[in-house]
């Protein structure tokens, strides 16, 4: 990879308004997939609305996102309150400052940037970091562990996720992906949403596979 890519981060020098853009690393809220969607149902509406509404956790099912409306939480019958369990991870900003526009009829301001997540490897066994590194999996992305605080870690691009940009926090020290490191990041998250990728890119991914079972296989002589 280092033929590739040898200088994978830089110092991010812009002021803090101009730094959301594509390759800049913050950190980010970043929800956990359940196959439980959990809720605080609602167990009891005043339909004089006087008296405040009684909610209890629990687990979405057939009678959820049907009940009375819910003023004092703004809660038309058809909506809920979730609860989700989320970290703050260090993302990497992947979408351009959105266009200024309002939703009509509202004072809404749309200001969301898709965020890509970053996972530790050191809780994965070598042979996976080394595999991911490799571009084995189209759904994950390499980041080596550098000086500035960054773990060798991987993009999950199945967890990548809209962040409003009052939830971002910048990292610091400032810093962002070089635009060689940005570039393969965004060629290969289209080979994971589309299938197809540059040929550059599946070149680059059979050098890396090539080395990958070299690896592996000397590891394997080593141990018999």
């Amino acid at each position: 990879m280092e033929e590739l890519i040898p200088i994978y981060y830089e110092s991010d020098t812009v002021p803090s308004k101009e730094a959301l853009r594509p390759g800049a690393l913050y950190t980010a809220p970043i929800f956990f997939v359940n196959s439980d969607l959990y809720l605080l149902k609602i167990q009891y509406v005043d339909p004089d609305h006087k008296k405040p509404s009684m909610l209890q956790l629990g687990i979405a099912d057939e009678s959820s996102f049907n009940h009375p409306p819910v003023i004092e939480l703004g809660l038309r019958d058809d909506q809920e309150l979730a609860a989700i369990k989320c970290k703050r991870r260090p993302v990497v900003i992947f979408s351009q400052p959105l266009e200024r526009w309002r939703i009509p009829n509202t004072k809404r301001q749309e200001d969301t940037y898709l965020c890509l997540p970053l996972f530790g490897l050191d809780q994965y066994e070598r042979d996976f970091a080394l595999s991911v590194r490799a571009f084995k999996y189209e759904s994950a992305f390499y980041m080596p562990a550098a000086s500035f605080g960054t773990e060798e870690s991987f993009i999950r691009f199945d967890r990548a996720q809209i962040v409003d940009r009052h939830q971002l926090q910048r990292w610091q020290p400032h810093v962002k992906l070089h635009d060689d490191a940005l570039l393969l990041l965004q060629e290969w998250f289209h080979y994971y949403v589309t299938g197809y990728a540059a040929d550059w890119v599946l070149e680059h991914q059979k050098v890396e596979l090539e080395k990958l079972n070299r690896i592996l296989a000397k590891q394997k002589n080593e141990t018999t």
